[in-house]
């Protein structure tokens, strides 16, 4: 018995590490868009610079 008992843990074990990686993925997407929107915009104003100059 000890052995099955073993066996959930690490499948609990497995399951919560699933979990956490998918909110680790959900993060990286949401901080790769937030950079990709600063890099837009500071092209935007380095273009808007440049037409001043």
């Amino acid at each position: 018995m000890e052995g099955l008992e073993r066996l959930r843990r690490k499948a609990k074990n497995a399951a919560d590490l699933h979990a956490v990686v998918g909110i680790m993925k959900s993060i990286s997407s949401s901080n790769i868009h937030h950079y990709e929107q600063a890099v837009q915009s500071l092209q935007e104003y380095s273009r808007t610079i440049e037409m001043g100059l």
